[in-house]
């Protein structure tokens, strides 16, 4: 993926091998000091490969900071992008998937493991979805994105299974990790490290997303690829490999913010979307279980707890949602989110131009007040 317009890492390019057995750079430019990262222009720091077909990759993810200050209006995320091929003839839209932690917006406003795809952009195609509390802290987390048919991804962490995409986009470009932030005031510190990859032509994975030349030699002492990250603001970064964070961390820095109703938090999603809830041309929930409504936005999971769907339409603008440098940002007409009946946890979101769920297909349909 291209380098994002804000702060990058300060290192310098290092050579990579390819899958395909070319050459390729870790691509960085020197920090901005004149980064302004907003709700619509969002900033990263990132470490890039571009690389051939892959099918999976790995990342041990150390979060020892991620404060966006105001996590009511703002999110920072620790984490890895896969770029898939575009669609044919259409080679500027970016179609991806992305794994990691995320604290500010979404997930209730809560430091949140999360995931997000783009599996589209013509139609408009985006989904979000919330995979439990996350914390700062000294241990590490391994996460693990692998192709299991075709036209799918599994996502796991730490060994577990912990969900599936279905009608997922084909053929893989490139990986990225880092942080993205829409914040200037935003604090991060975070280690990334046992970059793996899975040959897509032998099944085979390899340790990588490098050679044995990155790091360089003192920086890497295992032979394990890893780099090191951390940032006060965006025009204070530095990125190199087992470097101890300069911000001290708490296992639990932030104590879990109230949850709204499902209905509250939609009516704040709305908002955060560009549509004020009077402004949308439907609300409408249905109850149902957690697999049932996953599977109607193309989603697995486990876990067959009662939940409520929720579905708004309006003219939805996504400009801060979370993606990768230079993707499009989500628009789309019909946004569906799921919620935890029991604790009114937002499971997921997705947001798209015309696939609406038939809610009348789950149970019966309640029209919510519009105003």
């Amino acid at each position: 993926m291209r380098p994002g317009r804000a702060f990058l890492a300060s290192m310098t390019a290092i050579g990579f091998t390819l899958a395909t057995g070319g050459a390729s750079l870790a691509q960085a430019q020197e920090v901005s000091n004149a980064a302004n990262c907003t709700t619509a222009d969002h900033c990263y720091g990132l470490v890039q490969w571009s690389h051939g077909n892959a099918a999976g990759a790995q990342l041990q993810l150390g979060v020892y900071k991620l404060n966006p200050i105001t996590p009511a209006s703002n999110f920072i995320t620790a984490e890895f992008w896969i770029g898939f091929d575009p669609p044919a003839n259409r080679p500027n839209d970016a179609l991806w998937l992305e794994y990691g932690a995320i604290h500010g917006i979404w997930c209730n406003n809560n430091l949140s493991w999360f995931s997000a795809l783009q599996r589209s952009v013509v139609p408009e195609d985006f989904t979000l979805t919330c995979h439990g509390a996350a914390a700062e802290s000294n241990d590490k987390h391994l996460l693990h994105a692998e192709k299991s048919t075709s036209s799918s991804w599994n996502l796991y962490r730490n060994g577990p299974w912990v969900m599936g995409y279905a009608n997922t986009p084909t053929g893989t470009y490139g990986f990225d990790v880092g942080q993205e932030t829409t914040s200037n005031s935003a604090q991060g510190s975070m280690t990334g490290g046992r970059l793996r990859f899975k040959y897509e032509s032998t099944g085979e994975w390899a340790n990588g997303w490098a050679s044995t030349n990155y790091p360089a030699g003192g920086d890497n002492p295992n032979g394990t690829p890893c780099y090191s990250m951390w940032v006060s603001k965006p025009n204070d970064m530095r990125a190199r490999c087992n470097i101890a964070p300069t911000i001290n961390t708490t296992p639990q820095a932030y104590p879990p913010q109230p949850i709204l109703s499902p209905v509250e938090e939609a009516q704040r999603i709305a908002g955060i979307l560009g549509v004020p809830t009077a402004s949308l041309r439907s609300f409408e929930v249905v109850e149902t279980t957690n697999k049932i409504a996953h599977q109607q936005i193309e989603s697995n999971v486990e876990g067959d707890q009662a939940v409520e769907v929720i579905q708004m339409e309006g003219d939805f603008s996504g400009t801060v949602l979370p993606t990768p440098p230079h993707a499009k940002k989500p628009n789309g007409k019909v946004a569906t989110l799921i919620f935890d009946k029991a604790t009114g946890a937002m499971l997921s979101l997705r947001l798209t131009e015309n696939r609406r769920v038939n809610l009348n297909n789950l149970g019966t349909v309640k029209q919510l007040q519009r105003g």
